[in-house]
This record gives structure tokens, C-alpha cells and sequence, in this order.
């Protein structure tokens, strides 16, 4: 008797194991039910936690988040590996900003979806919690928000060999453009080094005749650099009068002409450790270090050092780091 309680104990736990364990299938099935009219919240959680993304039920794209894994899956399906590395979880609302602009503007384009679907095995690590700024107005209510850090995508062969990244923000076009470039080298039957070579040459090249021009500036917006304590203030409402898809652009321009050129090079040269390479990338172009507790946000000012009176409306940085969970933390004054 006690045996078999122990067995079905045992059981009982594999089999839990097993239903936590996620599967391109199991999304599959779930989002079956989705389109046959079952909108509840319960199963668009479902949708997301199998996913591995906020937003699954408009990507419908299977995350691993176990890189090991998704290179055996793209060994066994010949696909090559997009592999995210952001700061917070592509699960959770809110993550990074970039990680936010890919899963509104990139994974939910119905284009960009349906080539990552059918064409790549898809990866993303948190590097880190994402570092949070909060302001408390002192009555209960208060506003979070995230700030510094960035993001990368890595393209790997269908055999694990890291051979190109798109790093930071990207536009929808230029994305599905690169990663269209790139699947068509990676689904060849082999893929020689000089294949290789001869890709990231032709891309090097490519990307040196892309213009390289800053987003332009309007009157209002040089003027307030004139004033430099009143720019402070103004800096954000006047970029918030911005199309956005004009910082997009902008992004997008230093990231491939400057950014990713140099990524190239370092892989070309033997840089071909993938969390080595970010760890380079984060520290020397992001200028972000992962190993940097405040992230590149310095030490706190005297306004952090200000005592807050209870219920007085502050603005706090919470790093989520241990030794610096929170470096500044600025009382509002009347």
C-alpha cells in the first residue's frame, strides 16, 4: 500500500513537471481554443507564460529561454537562432524599452512574425533585472517607469556558430530586411567559413553606404539647449511633441552604421563566444558594463542625499541590484 501511494506520489509529480515544461505544441493548442472564441484573461496568460512573451496572442511566436535548447532545436529543424538578450523578461510587462518597441512594433507586425515562425528558432536571456524609476506623489498613487540599458539580437547558424547581431532599437523594415539577408545564408544545406566571410563582407559594405544623418532639430528644440538649467525641464515634454518613429530612424541609423559594423568585426576577428561578445558589447559600445551595479547611471547627486518627509512626493531609481538597490532617491519641493 505504502508503495503504491509512493508511486502515484511520484507520478503525480512527473507529470506536473512535465505540464510546466513548455512547447511549441502546447502554444499551438492553446491559441487553437484562442481563435475559436475563448478570450479569457486565464487563457491569454496561459497564451503568454507558453510563449515566453507578453503579447503572444498577436506574435504567436515560441520563445526558449534556454539557449542550449534552442540550439538543438535549430540543429534538428536547419533553422538559424535569433537570440534576444535584454534587461528584465520578454514576459513580463515591463521589461526594457527596447524589448517593449520589439514585441509593439517588430513581433506583432504580421510580416516579421510569420518569417520569424516559420524560418528561425527564437531565443531571449535576462541579463539583468531592469533598472526601474519610480515617482510616489506621496498619497498612495505613484507612476513606474524604466530607464538606461539596451538591447541585442543575435543571429546564429542553424550549427551554433554566431555570425551576425542587430543591436538596439531597429525599424520594422530594416529588420525583417537583415533577417530575410540572413536566413537565406543559413538555410543553405552547409555553410562554409568562406560563405561566411563572404556575407559579412557584403554586409560590412552594404551598411558603409547607409547614410548617417541625426534626427533633425526644430527651432524650439535648439533654443532650449541655449538654456541649459530650463532644457533640464523641458527636455521630455518637448520630445514627447516628437513622431517617434523619427527617433526610431535615428536609432536605427547609429545602430547599423556604427554600432554593428563594429560587432561584425569582433566576430570576424575571433570574438566567437556569444556572452563573451555581449559582455563586450554592453561595456564598450552600450557603455552599460553588466558587471557595473548603478549601470553606467553614476553615483547619487546631493539631491539623493536629501532626507524625504513622510508623505512628500519623491522621484527613487531602484537598480534591482544587490549594493545599489537604491541610488537616488529626490524629493519634489513646493
Amino acid at each position: 500500500m505504502r508503495l503504491l501511494i509512493t508511486c502515484l506520489f511520484l507520478s503525480l509529480i512527473s507529470a506536473t513537471a512535465v505540464s510546466q515544461q513548455r512547447s511549441p505544441m502546447e502554444l499551438a493548442h492553446l491559441l487553437l481554443q484562442y481563435d475559436e472564441g475563448n478570450r479569457s484573461p486565464a487563457l491569454i496568460s496561459m497564451i503568454d507564460h507558453e510563449a515566453g512573451q507578453v503579447g503572444a496572442t498577436t506574435s504567436r511566436l515560441f520563445w526558449y529561454t534556454d539557449l542550449d535548447a534552442a540550439k538543438k532545436a535549430a540543429r534538428d529543424e536547419h533553422k538559424p537562432v535569433l537570440s534576444l538578450r535584454l534587461l528584465g523578461r520578454l514576459d513580463e510587462e515591463l521589461s526594457c524599452a527596447n524589448s517593449r518597441f520589439f514585441r509593439k512594433m517588430l513581433y506583432s507586425d504580421p510580416t516579421i512574425a510569420k518569417l520569424l515562425r516559420e524560418r528561425f528558432v527564437l531565443h531571449w536571456e535576462s541579463l539583468r533585472p531592469v533598472p526601474l524609476l519610480t515617482i510616489d506623489f506621496g498619497d498612495g498613487r505613484s507612476i513606474k517607469r524604466t530607464i538606461t540599458g539596451n538591447s541585442i539580437h543575435y543571429l546564429l547558424l542553424p550549427d551554433g556558430r554566431l555570425a551576425d547581431a542587430l543591436p538596439g532599437m531597429i525599424d520594422a523594415n530594416t529588420f525583417e530586411r537583415e533577417v530575410k539577408a540572413f536566413a537565406a545564408l543559413a538555410e543553405k544545406p552547409s555553410v562554409s567559413d568562406q560563405d561566411l566571410s563572404a556575407y559579412r563582407e557584403a554586409t560590412l559594405k552594404r551598411l558603409a553606404q547607409l547614410p548617417v544623418a541625426p534626427a533633425p532639430a526644430r527651432g524650439a528644440d535648439v533654443a532650449g539647449r541655449l538654456a541649459v538649467s530650463k532644457a533640464v525641464l523641458e527636455r521630455v515634454p518637448l520630445l514627447a511633441t516628437r513622431n517617434p518613429s523619427q527617433f526610431v530612424l535615428a536609432d536605427t541609423q547609429l545602430n547599423e552604421t556604427t554600432f554593428r559594423p563594429q560587432i561584425i568585426r569582433w566576430i570576424a576577428g575571433g570574438q566567437s563566444n556569444v556572452n563573451q561578445l555581449n559582455d563586450r558589447v554592453y561595456a564598450e559600445l552600450f557603455l552599460a558594463p553588466l558587471n557595473d551595479p548603478l549601470m553606467g547611471l553614476g553615483l547619487p547627486d546631493e539631491a539623493a542625499m536629501i532626507a524625504t518627509p513622510s508623505g512628500q512626493p519623491t522621484l527613487s531609481v531602484n537598480l534591482q541590484t544587490p549594493g545599489a538597490s537604491s541610488i537616488a532617491q529626490i524629493p519634489t519641493r513646493p
